[in-house]
């Protein structure tokens, strides 16, 4: 565990009592881990274009969905949401986590830092711990640019024909006709096709669990999670369709905590503070 622990090169802050961990100046284990395989250059109008294209699919998606509105119950996820943003990388986006009302269990993102959860799938959670896996993993693909690469969310001129360059410069009708295609095809990932590529799925699930455990989680909740939804087969219709198995996915986040000892670190699950809260 001291090997460990010197490893991950983490420093201590408290939070309301409790100590969580974060990574230090000269970045995470898991920062480090990836430095080998760098990321193509975005530039700010590329973030801009991101962020713009995600302001209008959240709000194409909080008029599909009814958002619920109690207020101490979305203060606290949105505390537990930042908490765990702060570890990501993408410091240049503000992240906003909504709970929408939905029997079906789930949880996405939406390029820009928009970050949505139903109902059923929060009822399934049993501590932060979890709560905070589930953003992890979520904040993991707008980190990793998941649906900015699959649709093309760009702003310079190689991407001209995606029309953000255009809309963001007062572009005409062509230039919305190509951003509401995009909006329609990132709609259709998310609730109908998934991103086709698993290792997508399994990456954010693997950068979820670092996420989690640099601020300071139990790094095993996100598998404690998907080993309890995996017996809600029927409530799970777009989960499914959009993710690999979750079988498949656990075992790769075990083999994951096993390979890196983390399955041996003892961190907070804040049950209490969850039941208090929910």
């Amino acid at each position: 565990m001291k090997k460990l622990a010197t490893l991950l090169s983490l420093s201590l802050i408290m939070v309301s009592g409790h100590q969580i961990v974060y990574a230090d100046s000269k970045g995470s284990y898991r920062e480090r881990l990836n430095s080998s395989f760098p990321e193509p250059s975005y530039s700010k109008d590329d973030v801009e274009a991101e962020i713009v294209f995600g302001r209008e699919l959240a709000s194409k998606i909080t008029g599909k969905f009814k958002v619920v509105q109690d207020d101490k119950l979305n203060k606290y996820i949105n505390k537990v949401g930042q908490l765990v943003a702060r570890s990501s990388v993408r410091s240049e986006l503000s992240y906003r986590f909504i709970l929408i009302q939905s029997n079906d269990i789930n949880a996405f993102a939406v390029p820009g830092g928009y970050i949505f959860i139903t109902t059923a799938a929060l009822n399934q959670v049993r501590d932060e711990s979890e709560l905070a896996g589930i953003f992890a993993h979520e904040i993991a693909h707008i980190e990793k640019r998941h649906y900015v690469k699959k649709v093309g969310i760009r702003s310079n001129k190689a991407n001209a024909e995606q029309g953000f360059t255009a809309l963001l410069t007062g572009g005409g009708a062509t230039a919305v006709q190509a951003f509401q295609a995009a909006i329609d095809e990132t709609l259709e990932i998310l609730f109908q096709t998934g991103l086709q590529s698993h290792a997508d799925e399994f990456e954010a699930d693997a950068t979820g669990v670092w996420l989690a455990t640099n601020t300071g989680y139990d790094p095993t909740a996100l598998s404690r999670y998907f080993t309890r939804i995996s017996k809600l087969d029927g409530q799970m219709k777009t989960l499914k369709n959009t993710h690999p198995p979750l079988q498949a996915r656990t075992k790769k986040i075990n083999q994951l905590l096993k390979q890196h000892q983390l399955d041996n670190l003892k961190q907070p699950t804040l049950e209490e503070r969850f039941n208090a809260n929910k």
